[in-house]
C-alpha cells in the first residue's frame, strides 16, 4: 500500500495545516527524516492524540522556557513555541537533516526567534537551561537516551520543579520506566500514559478510502504498545 500517496491525498486536503489539537494551524514542511515523519495523523490532529490532555494542561502552567529533547523536524518545539508564544524552546536532536527541517518549520510558522536549536543534549546542557531559566516544561523523545539523561539523582534534583513529559522506551532498556519513578516520585505525581485507539471513520476527508487505507493513514508504526509518563512537580 503506498502510503506516500495516502499521504499526499491528506496534504491536499488540509493545505498541510494542522487541523485539529493543541497545535491546530500549524503547517507543517513536506519534508522528513524519519520515515513519512507522520505528517497524515499530524496533519489530522491525531498524532499521539493521548498526549493532547497533559500539553493543554501545560499550556496553562507559568514556565520559565520548553526543552524538546529528541526534536526531530520540530513538530513539537514549533507547536509548544505557537502554544507559549513568549515563551524560549531549546530544541536538540543528533539528525542534522532534522534540524533542518526543524529550522524551516519554525521561519513557516514564524517562532524562528523563539527556538534556540542543537544537537546533543547532555546532562550539563539541560541543567543550565532550568538552574538559568527556571521551572520549565521538558518534552523527551531520545530512543532510550532519556535513561542517561534523567535516571540520575542531580537530574531529580534541578527538576523538582518542573513538569517532564517522556516517551519511554523500555523495548530498549527495561530499566527506564523504573528508574524514573525511583528518582522522581518523591518531587513529582507520576501518570502513566497508554497508546490507545485510532478511528479514522471521525475524518470526512478519508471517507472516501478504503478501509486498509484509512487505517494505514492513522497508523503511527509503533514497534509495541507506547507509554508516557507525565510528570508534574509537586514543587510549582
Amino acid at each position: 500500500m503506498d502510503r506516500t500517496r495516502l499521504n499526499n491525498i491528506v496534504i491536499n486536503a488540509t493545505g498541510s495545516i494542522v487541523q485539529h489539537g493543541p497545535f491546530k494551524g500549524m503547517k507543517l514542511i513536506n519534508k522528513f527524516s524519519w520515515g513519512d515523519g507522520d505528517i497524515s495523523t499530524k496533519l489530522l490532529g491525531m498524532y499521539e492524540q493521548e498526549l493532547h490532555p497533559a500539553l493543554i494542561e501545560a499550556s496553562n502552567e507559568r514556565y520559565g522556557s520548553v526543552v524538546d529533547v529528541g526534536c526531530a523536524e520540530g513538530f513539537y518545539a514549533v507547536g509548544l513555541a505557537r502554544m507559549f508564544k513568549d515563551l524560549s524552546v531549546y530544541a536538540f536532536d543528533l539528525n542534522d537533516r532534522a534540524l533542518a527541517v526543524a529550522r524551516e518549520a519554525a521561519e513557516e510558522n514564524g517562532v524562528a526567534s523563539l527556538i534556540a536549536f542543537g544537537n546533543d543534549c547532555t546532562r550539563e546542557h539541560l541543567r543550565d537551561i532550568v538552574l538559568k531559566q527556571g521551572r520549565s516544561f521538558i518534552l523527551c523523545d531520545c530512543e532510550g537516551y532519556e535513561f542517561d539523561l534523567l535516571c540520575n539523582p542531580e537530574a531529580a534534583g534541578y527538576l523538582r520543579s518542573s513538569d517532564i513529559l517522556i516517551e519511554c522506551h523500555d523495548f530498549i532498556n527495561g530499566h527506564i520506566t523504573p528508574s524514573l519513578f525511583a528518582h522522581f516520585l518523591p518531587t513529582h505525581q507520576i501518570e502513566v500514559i497508554w497508546a490507545a485507539g485510532r478511528n479514522p471513520n471521525a475524518f470526512p476527508i478519508l471517507a472516501n478510502l478504503t478501509d486498509p487505507e484509512r487505517w494505514n493513514l492513522v497508523s503511527e508504526n509503533r514497534m509495541c504498545q507506547q507509554h508516557w509518563l507525565f510528570m508534574r512537580a509537586k514543587e510549582r
